[in-house]
């Protein structure tokens, strides 16, 4: 790969991440407290089995120039 910029080949892939994990609600944390003291500590076992990120995250590649620092997609 060339760089448009200066003509260079001395070119990195980096990778860029971003992306928003969704948090539990003041709500929901009282209801979860809630059925933890109802059944004796048993749905502390819940979270454990429904584990996993709710949210999304997206990983774009960018190719950055090391002699000008071009970017390109």
């Amino acid at each position: 790969m060339i760089c448009p910029k200066c003509g260079s080949t001395n070119i990195q892939a980096v990778s860029n991440t971003q992306g928003k994990i969704k948090k539990r609600g003041c709500l929901m944390t009282l209801v979860h407290i809630a059925l933890i003291v109802c059944t004796g500590g048993l749905w502390l076992i819940v979270p454990l089995l429904l584990s996993g990120s709710k949210g999304k995250i997206k990983t774009n590649i960018e190719f950055v120039c090391l002699n000008c620092g071009a970017k390109v997609k």
